[in-house]
């Protein structure tokens, strides 16, 4: 056997498709063109229509299939759009992976309740939601090769403690952790694996908003062993194994350069 043919054999992901929310930046844009270079045909989701359909136009450059759904995560007419549009193809949905999210922090003594409220509606309540509306189109039996997977995008958040002000987004993503092992307990009997990816920092939007210039960064790195973010092969790497596996199922996955090796 080739050496090409050997790591298709372990790793291609040809034939499958693959929904990503909050797919068109960030992690959930490295895990598509990941994804995607392996074979999967993705669909990502995003509010912003006009991003979400620039991505997918970017990533189907290499000659890759993606394409876009405009809805919102955290609504029931968006999470039934993402529905039909993946129902509408007439083929099993072979992954999902829920990444969208959002965090904010704020003193203690002037946390705001609107904080809470979105960032367990998009990090924690629509991961349930999404996967509970996509559920009927990823169940598979025996006789079909392989699983399907859920990948949720939890956080080194959700593990360790940190000194900042992010009260709601911490235990938002611990939670997420938590309940991505009792789905999936809950799918055994439907063939569907759940799996967390814990990023630590990667260089993303939301890094930029509490890291924004260059002592910022250098600052956060101090924490990090790797002494660097992470980028789109080291999470993109982990998707494709977690999405070609057969065997694992109900874990969670640090990746974050041995960031928690120093708390």
């Amino acid at each position: 056997m080739s050496q090409n043919n050997f790591f298709e054999s372990l790793y291609s992901l040809s034939g499958r498709t693959a929904v990503v929310t909050g797919g068109s930046t960030g992690i959930g844009e490295m895990i598509s063109r990941a994804l995607i270079g392996a074979g999967a045909e993705v669909w990502i989701v995003a509010r912003n229509g006009e991003r979400a359909e620039r991505t997918a136009a970017t990533l189907s450059e290499s000659g890759g299939i993606c394409r876009a759904i405009a809805a919102d995560v955290t609504s029931a007419d968006g999470i039934e759009k993402i529905r039909s549009a993946i129902a509408a193809t007439h083929r099993p949905l072979d992954i999902l992976v829920n990444n969208a999210g959002v965090s904010a922090s704020a003193p203690f003594a002037s946390f705001p309740e609107e904080i809470w409220d979105r960032e367990f509606a998009v990090n924690l309540k629509s991961p349930f939601f999404v996967t509970q509306a996509l559920h009927p189109l990823m169940r598979r039996s025996r006789s079909q090769g392989h699983p399907a997977h859920v990948i949720n995008i939890g956080s080194g958040a959700g593990i360790t403690i940190h000194a900042e002000e992010c009260y709601s987004y911490f235990p938002g993503k611990a939670a997420v952790h938590h309940l991505s092992r009792i789905l999936a307990k809950q799918f055994i009997p439907d063939r569907i694996h759940v799996n967390v990816i814990a990023p630590g920092y990667f260089y993303t939007d939301m890094v930029r908003g509490f890291a924004p210039d260059e002592a910022d960064r250098a600052h956060l790195l101090k924490t990090v062993p790797a002494a660097r973010f992470g980028d789109w092969k080291d999470v993109g790497a982990l998707a494709i194994m977690i999405a070609a596996s057969s065997y694992l199922n109900g874990t969670v996955i640090p990746l974050d350069g041995g960031h928690l090796l120093e708390h």
